[in-house]
């Protein structure tokens, strides 16, 4: 490639010629007014530069928070932080009104017309670099964008008990609620003791599987837990179907592309640690997608349930890594025998018990105690223990629909 070289110096009277035509003149310009070459041909590059692209001094003092409270936690790169351009502007802004009172005789009060639009076409340049930068200008989604850019600068809250007293009380309620529950809600209240004691704060559990018959509270356990931590809770129900991409979410090659629960819960809600229900992982299945690849729940849940992985999850929609350790999992199943290997090591498995009669009568009580008809109470009461005669057994479900039919006619009590 040839390089084209000026032959005439350039003054006020003479106009510049160069080896090339017009064309080359405008090429050599346009090089020395971006590489900002003061040294050559100063009549020439100074006017360029100077008039066209004004530099900007002062650049503006905006920089994420190098130091979180003590219930937020980093979920995202700092250097995924973007100012709003109408906050790059007024710096600049203010920058420029600084150096044009230094050159002003009389103070100025605001900036002209020209100087505001160079203030604002130079924020606009600055927010694209460093979006281009950061890698996040490929997010269509503006609102995900700046959701992003705002956990990067101030964290994720981490939501739950900060001290033994909320902890214990919380899990008291619980126990008081479902005894039948109390191996696992021993497990949960030394987690989060020990956690506790170690300088960790939040609900934060390890990853979990809840087996056992239909109706014993296992769902309930998790929502109820979200609900006394104050924690954002999600529920993803895979018995109908398949649901990996609803874990890992869909890139573009796919028809619509979306986040997956995770990641989608955490940008809607600012909390670190949300809780995850999956319920009925025993019925999970596999999908295909129209490039022909697939995804399974099981092959979706690994990598977000081992802690190491989790630390760095890429999100297949937005490519920005987020850190998933602090989002607890709650898992449901009927059986085992259909869950993977590799899901089961990488989770703490409770069999919970079937109800027993006790457990039944228990619950129908605490349920009824403040009711103000003791007759219909002790109508329903006779049409449960008539249910467990004849069936064996019976679920909550099936039980709390009988105690709302309390206020229903005897004839419906008498048929439910």
């Amino acid at each position: 490639m040839t390089a084209h070289v000026i032959s005439t110096y350039p003054t006020a009277r003479t106009k510049p010629t160069c080896r090339g035509g017009s064309d080359a003149f405008v090429v050599a310009a346009s090089a020395l007014r971006r590489r900002r070459i003061r040294g050559w041909f100063p009549a020439l590059a100074y006017p360029f530069y100077s008039l066209e692209r004004p530099a900007m001094p002062i650049k503006p003092p905006l920089r994420p928070n190098s130091q979180l409270s003590a219930n937020r936690v980093r979920i995202l790169d700092p250097k995924l932080f973007v100012p709003e351009e109408s906050e790059v502007q007024k710096r600049l802004a203010a920058s420029l009104l600084i150096r044009r009172n230094r050159e002003s005789e009389s103070p100025l009060e605001s900036l002209n017309f020209h100087d505001r639009q160079r203030a604002a076409s130079h924020a606009k340049a600055w927010v694209q670099r460093k979006q281009q930068t950061a890698r996040i200008d490929r997010i269509n989604d503006m609102q995900a964008r700046k959701r992003i850019s705002e956990l990067a600068s101030g964290g994720a809250q981490l939501a739950g008990p900060t001290t033994e007293t909320q902890i214990d009380e919380m899990m008291s309620a619980i126990h008081v609620a479902a005894p039948w529950l109390s191996e696992v809600t021993t497990f949960i209240l030394r987690h989060l003791r020990d956690r506790l004691r170690s300088g960790q704060s939040g609900l934060v559990l390890p990853p979990i599987i809840l087996v056992g018959s239909p109706g014993v509270s296992k769902s309930w356990l998790a929502r109820e837990l979200a609900r006394l931590g104050g924690v954002p809770v999600r529920q993803i129900d895979v018995g109908g179907g398949t649901a990996g991409f609803r874990i890992s979410g869909t890139e573009k090659g796919w028809g619509t592309a979306c986040p997956g629960v995770p990641v989608e819960t955490i940008l809607a809600t600012g909390t670190a640690n949300p809780f995850l229900i999956v319920d009925e992982i025993d019925k999970s299945g596999r999908m295909f997608g129209a490039s022909g690849n697939s995804s399974t729940l099981s092959t979706s849940l690994l990598q977000v349930l081992e802690r190491g992985t989790a630390a760095a999850f890429e999100c297949p929609c937005y490519r920005v890594s987020f850190d998933l350790s602090y989002v607890s999992w709650i898992l449901t199943a009927n059986t085992l025998e259909t869950i993977s290997e590799p899901l089961l090591d990488r989770a703490r498995v409770f069999h919970i018990p079937d109800l027993t009669l006790d457990d039944i009568l228990y619950h129908f009580n605490r349920m009824t105690a403040n009711h103000s008809d003791p007759e219909l109470v002790d109508l329903v009461r006779k049409a449960v223990l008539v249910r467990w005669k004849t069936k064996g057994k019976l679920g909550l479900r099936r039980l709390n629909r009988m105690i709302e039919l309390l206020q229903a006619d005897r004839d419906v009590l008498l048929l439910n």
